[in-house]
């Protein structure tokens, strides 16, 4: 293993600085067992004020103080920023010359350029932390002081979370963004409950377990949530289930791509992607590990004291063109990506998107994936396969295209304020209205966040409670056609 280059490389010369080979001898030990390979790392000083507060999908770790950022690469260059705010109180690493920062009460765009502040609505209050890219037109969150919004298309939809909730929720982002293809936003709150949103076809929120003393979270697509406590790993998969490891008690732990790390004091485990433990010896000493970042291309920075460094490996993988779980507007989909991996492991590479092989060509440890085709809106799989002497080699990166979807081709005919609001205001108002002692649905942006869930309840008669009258078939059809149609206002 080795330290990473810049990923965007133009050069195979370049790219043969990428990783060094792994241990021939390493063999993956079995359940929570692990081998040892020794560990190439690139070690950065931090000067004082400093700290690591994200890093980016290819390794590119972002450092954030009071006099600005600095953008290090795996490599170990750095290239400051001169930014409008003081300190970052939240930021998510989006790309490799792009972060958003949550800082005095405002969101901001920040990248070498400098940085540039969101105009949000002022309906959503000041912003406490987001997710995703607040330029798409799907798929990103702002947990503000006024509730939890959600973007969708050119507008922000308010999630009916009570306030005593919501202002003590924390948004626990994948890798950056919101949620995988399954859709779901995950929140903790101070008092340890633990929350699920989910925002696709048929959005809902509920508190589904409690995570309460974990010393620490993260959360990955293939392992979802994760809890360290009293020195033992777990996954929430409806309760919560032990990882088996033996290393010891852990202090720190990280996961992205499907890769779990954890330190041990001083030592650094990985988990990789076929759930096979190994001891990362360094070549640098360490007295305490303070800290474990990773990102999805398979590497991670640990931080102790003063100073951080960045472990790569040969199961690492970069994807040069579409992040993970990236939202991409239909009209410009990629049409080039290039791979980067390990190239002293003789490796050679196959590429599917959705199941369909797609071409190959370059060198071992620089490829490039071309005639990509045309693909409709929504998600998609691409999968890659890397063989190699020593093992094989995989990463799935999922993205979607966002796009207008019209229902049968044809324009809405139902809408909102003339069709379906007089329908609330007959069967729904009394409760559900702003004099009501339920929930609030009583405007647009409250209503098409429940639209589905109180089809259902309507059309089971469950809503309005018995013997209260309910909607009539027609207008039951009403409202059926709306939701099918895209809810249009």
């Amino acid at each position: 293993m080795d330290s990473w280059t810049a990923p965007r490389c133009g050069a195979v010369a370049l790219c043969l600085l990428l990783l060094g080979c792994g241990d021939p001898s390493l063999s993956h030990g079995n359940a929570g067992s692990s081998a040892t390979t020794v560990g190439l790392s690139t070690c950065v000083d931090l000067a004082e004020g400093e700290e690591l507060s994200g890093v980016g999908p290819d390794g590119h770790a972002w450092v954030t103080s009071l006099d600005g950022l600095r953008v290090v690469e795996p490599n170990g260059e750095s290239q400051s920023i001169t930014v409008r705010f003081g300190s970052a109180d939240e930021l998510v690493a989006w790309t490799a010359d792009r972060a958003f920062i949550v800082s005095e009460s405002q969101l901001w765009d920040a990248g070498p350029a400098g940085s540039q502040p969101f105009l949000l609505p002022d309906n959503l209050g000041r912003p406490r932390y987001a997710c995703g890219d607040p330029e798409a037109t799907s798929g990103s969150f702002v947990l503000g002081t006024r509730g939890l919004f959600e973007r969708r298309g050119s507008a922000w939809f308010r999630w009916d979370i009570p306030v005593d909730v919501f202002e003590a929720m924390e948004i626990q982002h994948f890798e950056g963004s919101c949620g995988t293809i399954d859709e779901i936003l995950y929140l903790t709150t101070t008092e340890g409950a633990l929350w699920e949103v989910r925002f696709g076809d048929n959005p809902f929120f509920r508190e589904i377990g409690s995570v309460d003393n974990a010393q620490e979270l993260a959360v990955d697509s293939e392992h979802g949530i994760i809890r360290l406590f009293l020195g033992s790993l777990y996954r929430y998969t409806g309760e919560w289930e032990h990882i088996p490891f033996d290393g010891g008690f852990v202090m720190h732990t990280d996961a992205a791509g499907g890769v779990l790390w954890a330190t041990v004091r001083n030592t650094i485990f990985r988990r990789d992607r076929f759930a096979r433990w190994e001891e990362i010896e360094p070549d640098t000493t360490f007295e305490f590990i303070d800290k474990v970042l990773a990102y999805p291309a398979g590497g991670a920075w640990v931080v102790e004291g003063s100073r951080m460094c960045h472990f790569g490996h040969r199961e690492a993988v970069v994807v040069d063109g579409v992040r993970p779980f990236e939202r991409i507007d239909q009209d410009s989909p990629p049409q080039q990506l290039t791979i980067l991996a390990d190239p002293t492991g003789a490796m050679s590479l196959s590429a599917s998107i959705d199941g369909r092989s797609i071409p190959v060509t370059g060198v071992s440890g620089l490829w490039t994936l071309g005639e990509l085709g045309t693909i409709s809106a929504g998600w998609h799989e691409l999968t890659l396969d890397l063989s190699s002497p020593l093992g094989p080699v995989e990463r799935t990166v999922s993205f979607r295209l966002d796009g207008e979807v019209v229902i049968g081709g044809n324009d809405p005919t139902v809408f909102y304020e003339t069709d379906i609001k007089p329908i609330f205001d007959m069967y729904c108002a009394q409760c559900h209205g702003p004099t009501g002692t339920q929930r609030f649905f009583g405007d647009y942006e409250s209503f098409v966040v429940t639209a589905q869930s109180a089809l259902d309840l309507v059309k089971s008669r469950e809503m309005p409670p018995p013997p209260l009258p309910g909607p009539s078939q027609e207008e039951i059809g009403l409202i059926e056609t709306w939701i099918q149609e895209g809810m249009a206002p």
